[in-house]
């Protein structure tokens, strides 16, 4: 695995939409990507069994302690995957109307720094765009 990883910040309750263009990234890089995004074929072969191991590991070993429990019996990547995705990608009214609050009341506060304060807009509107929004 590339030295990447040890920048990539593990994924929380807030940081989806950066943590899922972050790994796949690195899911990417490694040649990975193909066997959390595509179906599994009935009798895979060897190296996709191997690839499937690496890519259950970078996933694994990317989210935080509180997390695993979306993903501890998720028997290939692609289901851990699948798994982080229909929790945090939800989009339930509700939380679509929390994010949206939180991006309204961002306010700069004096003194503050306006690059943390874009960022945590972007954020917030990359999350509403991730539910559809």
């Amino acid at each position: 695995m590339s030295d990447l990883k040890t920048s990539l910040k593990k994924l929380g309750d807030n940081n989806y939409a950066i943590w899922k263009f972050r790994i796949e990234l690195e899911l990417i890089q490694e040649d990975l990507f193909g066997v959390v995004s595509e179906e599994k074929s009935e009798n895979p072969d060897p190296v996709w069994k191997a690839k499937d191991a690496k890519a259950r590991a970078l996933i694994g070993l990317s989210v935080e302690d509180g997390q695993l429990c979306h993903i501890i019996r998720a028997g290939s990547s692609k289901d851990m995957w699948d798994e982080l995705k229909a929790y945090h990608a939800r989009s339930s009214l509700a939380i679509k109307v929390h994010v949206l609050r939180r991006l309204c009341s961002q306010r700069l506060h004096e003194g503050g720094s306006m690059s943390e304060h874009l960022n945590e807009v972007t954020v917030l509107t990359n999350r509403l765009t991730a539910m559809g929004d």
